[in-house]
């Protein structure tokens, strides 16, 4: 039984950086079996399709929205955009989000995801506080700055050491916090 636990365990972490890295479309099961060295059989065996495999994954993301403290939702914005700006981690969130959510196959479901176990947790939770346009532009700062430092590889965002590169952070959500409509 360990074993097919580590086998199962080896398929989904190989899935999980193929999909997220790549995009849910860019990604056959092929690929998923060659790169962790398991049958395709295995696979459907233990994840049923690739559609549910792509799912499997998402399950795997912690409940860090929950914990926002409205009076403190910049530190919460910065904190989690810095744990999932790793230049040399392929494999973060962010990433997933830009990779999939305009998948024509799984886009709906990462979509989904987002708006009930990302959005609606953080929003629920500072409502009083703050108002969802203010929240949604954090989102979108969030996305935009990582699409442009990580995936664009912008000269001056890719640079920037960790001290200067929250700094920039907390300025844009800051005025994101700020807006008012």
């Amino acid at each position: 039984m360990r074993n097919s636990n580590n086998s199962k365990k080896i398929i989904f972490n190989t899935a999980k950086k193929l999909f997220w890295t790549k995009g849910y479309s860019n990604v056959s099961v092929r690929d998923i079996a060659k790169q962790s060295k398991y049958d395709i059989a295995l696979i459907s065996r233990y994840f049923g399709s690739k559609k549910k495999l792509f799912e499997e994954t998402l399950k795997d993301v912690t409940e860090w929205f929950v914990d926002v403290n409205p009076n403190n939702v910049v530190d919460f914005m910065v904190e989690g955009l810095m744990e999932n700006s790793n230049p040399k981690d392929d494999v973060n969130l962010v990433r997933m989000l830009c990779m999939n959510s305009g998948d024509p196959e799984v886009g709906h479901i990462v979509k989904k995801f987002h708006r009930e176990k990302m959005r609606k947790p953080v929003i629920d939770g500072i409502k009083k506080k703050i108002k969802p346009i203010n929240y949604d532009l954090m989102g979108a700062i969030l996305v935009g700055v990582s699409v442009a430092r990580k995936t664009l590889d912008n000269p001056i965002l890719s640079k920037l050491n960790d001290k200067e590169y929250e700094k920039v952070l907390r300025h844009l959500f800051n005025a994101a916090l700020n807006y008012k409509n």
